[in-house]
């Protein structure tokens, strides 16, 4: 595999995590959109220590969705600054072996010339 086709696979595996990432990321924001309606819905329905006990599982359901969706959020940004770490690297490793190529091939010449 040549270091441009492995860079493009290491890129892609870390697209296809973001993807995902913001794929469930977009899946929670729809589900906590549809509670939070029925939870509005069902509002005038619970009165008394049920409605109190119903409005706090909610407001603790949303709260852990917000912290779950906070942590996909943190995870894209660590894929995506880890996706440019790699292509750095990869970037610098690549001029390193075009200078040792480089160097090999002028010492080679040189020392073609010295034995004329």
């Amino acid at each position: 595999m040549t270091t441009s086709s492995q860079q493009a696979s290491s890129n892609k595996v870390y697209q296809q995590g973001i993807d995902l990432l913001e794929g469930a990321l977009s899946d929670l924001s729809n589900v906590q959109h549809r509670v939070h309606a029925r939870a509005v819905d069902l509002q005038p329905h619970y009165q008394g220590e049920d409605g109190l006990a119903f409005q706090g599982v909610i407001e603790e359901w949303m709260q852990r969705v917000e912290r779950i969706k906070g942590t996909c959020t943190q995870l894209m940004t660590h894929l995506s600054e880890g996706r440019d770490i790699a292509a750095q690297a990869n970037e610098h490793n690549v001029r390193l072996v075009n200078n040792q190529k480089q160097l090999t091939a002028t010492a080679e010449a040189t020392f073609r010339s010295l034995q004329h």
